[in-house]
């Protein structure tokens, strides 16, 4: 668990260390929301796998896709939030960690600009 458990004897002995913190809760939040829908992506792909209708398929597969990048933003996320969670006096380092990480969006939607188009387009066609 990002920045560890609470060892101490008493009522808070093994939970987070950082559960009060904005950027752990953010981190949680972010975390969770990467595994749940990425899994529900894979998912969809097993669902897809033997399915005859072509429009639905394709209807499947880019909704899949969809949630595979929005997955994939919120695991970049969860990976800054976390690291500034657990460096939060070392600002020397934490900051430009946040700063690479949000320009990997920047990367992100220059690689698949196009791709982002067209998986929103068939979605909206196919509803």
């Amino acid at each position: 668990m990002t920045g560890g458990y609470n060892s101490n004897d008493g009522p808070n002995q093994g939970m987070a260390i950082l559960t009060r913190e904005a950027a752990f809760k953010a981190f949680v939040v972010t975390d969770s929301m990467a595994m749940i829908l990425s899994t529900c992506a894979v998912l969809i792909y097993f669902a897809s796998a033997d399915y005859g209708d072509q429009t639905k398929l394709l209807y499947r597969y880019s909704l899949a896709a969809g949630l595979l990048m929005i997955a994939t933003g919120a695991m970049v996320l969860a990976f800054i939030t976390g690291i500034y969670a657990v460096l939060p006096h070392s600002s020397n380092l934490a900051i430009p960690i946040c700063i690479i990480g949000c320009l990997s969006f920047m990367i992100y939607y220059c690689l698949f600009k196009e791709n982002f188009h067209k998986q929103f387009e068939a979605i909206s066609f196919n509803i």
